[in-house]
């Protein structure tokens, strides 16, 4: 493994580390194995019909392949029946994440929520991972700072931080590091989701 995936690791779990404290409070399925965490204080959203109330930190797993497990046994995977899948995510509701650790070359995620631990796998690789030369987002992370941590493996840069089009009305999590865009890789041929998906 290049020395160059190893700190581009290190750096994207730094830019991460303000998710440490975090409580879940809402927790559920997008389309297919799309997976939402909102997590620190509410914040409301505009939206065409009603405002919709998201996370200060919004953690959205794509199109990567993801799992639930504690320290005993797996709770459940992404693949499972929805049904299945709906009832056993809410066991992170109420859980603080307390560890977030980033494993190169593909950026694969680890974020511990009190000992319950959400796997996130790419499953794109570095060469031809999409196609038609585009790049797929594989997991997204929102930002109280009102910034967005895209990870995009087969990017060439991995992963990006750009700044959300959502409106200027996220308060600012006290405990959230200013990320004084330091250590931030920004590309804008490298796609990402400038705000979050209607769920």
């Amino acid at each position: 493994m290049s020395g160059d995936k190893a700190a581009s690791a290190v750096r994207l779990a730094g830019e991460l580390s303000g998710m440490e404290g975090a409580q879940a409070w809402q927790v559920y399925l997008g389309y297919g194995s799309n997976l939402f965490i909102d997590l620190g204080g509410q914040v409301e959203l505009p939206g065409r019909d009603k405002a919709r109330v998201v996370g200060e930190w919004t953690l959205w797993v794509s199109v990567a392949a993801w799992r639930l497990q504690d320290a005993a046994r797996v709770l459940v995977a992404c693949e499972e029946p929805r049904p299945v899948i709906a009832e056993k995510i809410t066991v992170l509701k109420g859980r603080r994440v307390t560890a977030v650790t980033v494993v190169p070359p593909a950026m694969e995620a680890v974020f511990d929520f009190d000992g319950v631990r959400l796997l996130i796998f790419p499953i794109h690789s570095e060469t031809g991972s999409a196609s038609a030369g585009e790049q797929n987002t594989e997991w997204v992370v929102w930002r109280p700072q009102g910034d967005i941590v895209s990870v995009c493996p087969g990017s060439g840069k991995a992963w990006t931080v750009k700044p959300s089009t959502e409106p200027a009305r996220r308060k600012s999590a006290p405990d959230a590091p200013d990320s004084g865009q330091t250590n931030l890789q920004t590309d804008p041929a490298v796609p990402g989701p400038a705000e979050r998906p209607v769920r």
